[in-house]
């Protein structure tokens, strides 16, 4: 194998395709209209997904916050990130659980959802809105939802890599498809 120096060049298909996804994407993270209309989301993901790293989803969480401002998100949105579930749903960890009830709540009553119970053929498992995690209290079996409470840890999962899809996850980088004398146009 030759040696020497390597640099990593984005496919001129990322320039020209991806800015054209928008009309098939929900990457950009002001979500400010949705929540201005009575939106509430809950974004949830399997920290052993298989297909689609965890990462992207706090990576856009994190946007979401820097374009929003974190008080504001707060108030119409929650990450949950499951320990063990895989693809949604399926893996090591408890997988079965009910996002539409709390979701349900939070839109018709205006309770905010906080702790969800996972559950596997052999364990349950609390889950909080990130950035908590649930920690064993020391009693009783580790199998069951209710030995755990919340905790937050002091050191987050960092989210500051740098990417070659990093620009997607702004409001900046959409073009938006009309038709022109029946061909497709592209504009900003």
């Amino acid at each position: 194998m030759a040696s020497g120096n390597f640099a990593l060049s984005v496919p001129s298909f990322w320039k020209t395709v991806m800015p054209s996804s928008s009309y098939m994407a929900a990457l950009d993270p002001d979500l400010s209209r949705f929540q201005r209309g009575g939106g509430k989301l809950i974004l949830w993901h399997g920290w052993n997904d298989q297909h689609i790293s965890p990462q992207n989803t706090l990576l856009f969480w994190d946007a979401m916050r820097a374009a929003m401002g974190g008080d504001s998100v707060d108030r119409f949105a929650r990450l949950y990130l499951f320990p063990g579930m895989a693809h949604c749903g399926g893996g090591e960890g408890p997988n079965t659980f009910d996002v539409m009830t709390p979701l349900m709540s939070w839109v018709e009553r205006g309770t905010s959802p906080y702790r969800m119970i996972a559950n596997n053929a052999s364990r349950s498992r609390p889950v909080y809105p990130y950035p908590a995690v649930a920690r064993y209290d020391g009693s009783g079996s580790t199998d069951d939802a209710a030995n755990f409470f919340a905790y937050i840890p002091r050191d987050l999962v960092r989210n500051d890599a740098d990417w070659v899809g990093q620009r997607l996850f702004s409001g900046n980088y959409q073009t938006w498809p009309r038709a022109v004398n029946g061909k497709l146009v592209l504009s900003r």
